[in-house]
């Protein structure tokens, strides 16, 4: 049986988004089709909302990006992949042999490489070191917090008893929310997104809400967040807060305001994004209750070295100091996908 591929235009994203909301396989924001064209606009690669498709109906849906040679389904983000439904009888590896040989008849493009990231092994060659951690949500944020711990609700209570205030707003706040990003990532030696890529994915996000959540203590930023929702699952994309307040147990208040957030929207499914397995932050996340599943990021070929590799960067990135990290590479982080 021969596959028939279309590249999904902006017009018929509808299409596109009434399949993924059909689906029982965990959707996650990566599917949303409005975020190639906003990476597009900001970084020049190309993208594609490739789907799969018979007498008119989608079988099956692959965003992807490509930079330089390399197909990546979705940088930026943890997810991507290739969402089936159950009349596809197409394997994950017949569907990108398709897309590959679509880059090569229609755009001229030889994929050398891949990075699909997935909740299930496609090729040969992949790392299974990142696990996403998410939390069902019930229809009330009453029964949301009654399924948590009783450790988990004291240090929410305590946040707010200690005068820790998170407010949720869009773009008007995100400098704020900035300031405390970008000292984190310092902190952690990683270049931060450019707050340019961050107002303008809030700005054009499209099919779901994008919201700032910006935690004040005493008129003080102390901790913020952008998270990002598709469907109905709402994921915590962005967070930092600053390890001085940690006695405010600014965190939880964060996630707090995010979960009743993601509930009053209707969302089913709140996600506190990935970590590395048995990490400090994976080991925060579990105390949560939630769900966890992991993360492969597959490649046609044994990937080389990245620059998120590089150890030694991460150390001197961590001492420069940050008016010349501002002036001299103000967009290095959109570079780290």
């Amino acid at each position: 049986m021969i596959i028939q591929v279309k590249n999904i235009e902006p017009n018929d994203h509808l299409l596109w988004n009434q399949f993924i909301s059909s689906m029982d396989f965990p959707v996650t924001i990566a599917q949303n089709p409005c975020l190639g064209s906003i990476i597009q606009n900001l970084t020049g690669w190309s993208y594609r909302n490739l789907a799969i498709v018979d007498c008119g109906k989608i079988l099956a849906t692959f965003p992807y990006v490509l930079i330089a040679d390399v197909m990546v389904s979705m940088p930026y983000f943890s997810y991507g992949g290739i969402i089936k439904s159950r009349f596809c009888t197409f394997s994950d590896q017949e569907i990108l042999d398709a897309a590959i040989a679509y880059e090569y008849l229609e755009n001229g493009i030889s994929v050398k490489n891949t990075e699909l990231r997935s909740f299930r092994k496609v090729l040969n060659y992949h790392k299974i070191n990142k696990v996403v951690s998410m939390k069902k949500l019930p229809d009330n944020i009453q029964s949301v917090h009654l399924l948590l711990s009783s450790n988990v609700k004291r240090k929410i209570a305590r946040s707010c008893t200690l005068g820790v205030e998170v407010i949720q707003g869009g773009a008007e706040i995100l400098e704020d929310f900035y300031s405390v990003y970008k000292q984190n990532m310092k902190s952690h030696g990683s270049p931060p997104m450019s707050l340019d890529f961050l107002k303008k994915l809030i700005t054009n996000y499209k099919y779901g809400k994008a919201s700032v959540f910006v935690a004040y203590y005493k008129k003080k930023v102390v901790g913020a967040s952008i998270s990002l929702g598709y469907q109905d699952f709402m994921e915590n994309t962005w967070f930092s807060t600053l390890r001085k307040y940690n006695r405010y147990y600014v965190s939880y208040a964060l996630h707090w305001a995010m979960m009743e957030f993601a509930v009053k929207e209707g969302m089913k499914t709140y996600s506190f994004g990935r970590s590395e397995r048995d990490s400090g932050t994976h080991r925060y996340k579990k105390q949560w209750g939630v769900d966890e599943l992991i993360l492969y990021f597959n490649y046609l070929k044994k990937p080389g070295k990245s620059i998120k590799d590089c150890k030694f960067l991460s150390s001197i990135w961590k001492v420069i100091p940050c008016f010349l990290t501002d002036v001299l590479f103000p967009e290095i982080g959109n570079k780290i996908y």
